[in-house]
């Protein structure tokens, strides 16, 4: 028994020729999307600002010491 082989997408021209058209609505003013953005972003890289802040913080304490020696 031989069975036809269905192609994924559909069989008419139009649907392989179609683009998709996809338009968001956001009711929320620019700065309170770009917080809600910037929140994702920083939850996402917590682990890397938390690495950087603490080298900031010891090179901050480094030069603190290298000054107070230095007088």
């Amino acid at each position: 028994m031989d069975k036809e082989v269905q192609k994924v997408g559909g069989g008419s021209e139009y649907m392989k020729q179609a683009k998709l058209n996809y338009r968001f609505h956001n009711p929320n003013e620019a700065c309170e999307t770009a917080e809600y953005i910037a929140k994702i972003l920083v939850k996402a890289n917590q682990v890397k600002l938390e690495q950087v802040i603490q080298e900031m913080a010891s090179q901050s304490q480094n030069v603190g010491v290298k000054k107070s020696h230095s007088m």
